[in-house]
Order: structure tokens, then sequence, then C-alpha cells
């Protein structure tokens, strides 16, 4: 399968981009955080707007969004990071020729349940 470098190297850049965006909007609202830290999140949401977060997975902040507006931005900037890994991961993958070159062995033990 062939890839386009410079159009996924744009997708790259336009997801840190969001990333950056969003992380701004997050640290503005939350204070310095890491807001890949769940207990760092939780934190700071029960200090700045009285809200006890039970976890800081992404169903939680989904549920809870709708209290506190800035989980609107921490969900975005984390969707712009697996975004961005995923893009970079195929930069990666690709060969000198811009070609993914999948792999399938068929004698290799079942995975799976």
């Amino acid at each position: 399968m062939g890839i386009n470098p410079a159009a996924i190297q744009t997708l790259v850049s336009t997801y840190t981009t969001e990333a950056d965006h969003a992380l701004v909007n997050v640290r503005t609202a939350l204070g310095d955080i890491n807001p890949n830290a769940p207990a760092q999140v939780r934190k700071a949401v029960q200090s700045r707007f009285n809200v006890n977060l039970p976890s800081a997975d992404e169903s939680t902040l989904k549920t809870y969004q709708g209290s506190v507006p800035v989980l609107v931005d921490l969900l975005a900037y984390r969707q712009a990071l697996k975004k961005k890994a995923t893009a970079e991961s195929w930069l990666q993958a690709a060969g000198t020729d811009h070609r993914v070159h999948p792999s399938f062995n068929s004698l290799a033990a079942a995975t799976g349940g």
C-alpha cells in the first residue's frame, strides 16, 4: 500500500496544532497539570470546579463535560494526540519506497478469544 509522506506529515502538523490549542485551554482552566495524569486531572477539576470525578477515562469525561466545559478540550487534546501518533506510525511503517509492506504468517499461533 502506497502512502503520501507529505500528506501524512501535514496531518501530523494539523494534529499537533490541535493538541497544542486544546492544551492551552486545559491549562488555562485547570492550571499547569499533566493532562495525561488522571490523578492530576481529577484533583484540578475537584479544586477548580468542585466536581469529584470518579475517573479520568474517556467515558467519565464525556459524562461530566456538561458541568465542566474544559473537559471538552481535554478530550480533544487526547484525541488529537492519538491521531498524531497514528499518522506518525504510518510514516515509520513506510519503507524508502513510501509503501507499507504487510506480512502474514499463516502458520502462526491463533490469537484472541
